[in-house]
């Protein structure tokens, strides 16, 4: 490993690439509520027969 490499693993992330990478979190996590909550809304009304009134996840 070559120092240059060495650095570049030790850079501090500045401000506007932390809020970049929290921010893709924050999209990917909520494109996957909405697949999970329409999974489990299907789900639901296959196992109950009738449609879901709520649904939360933390």
């Amino acid at each position: 490993m070559s120092t240059h490499q060495f650095q570049a693993m030790k850079r501090v992330a500045t401000k506007e690439e932390v809020m970049k990478r929290f921010q893709a979190s924050r999209n990917k996590k909520r494109a996957y509520l909405v697949k999970l909550e329409e999974d489990m809304r299907k789900e639901y009304k296959a196992r109950m027969g009738v449609e879901a009134k709520d649904f939360f996840v933390l």
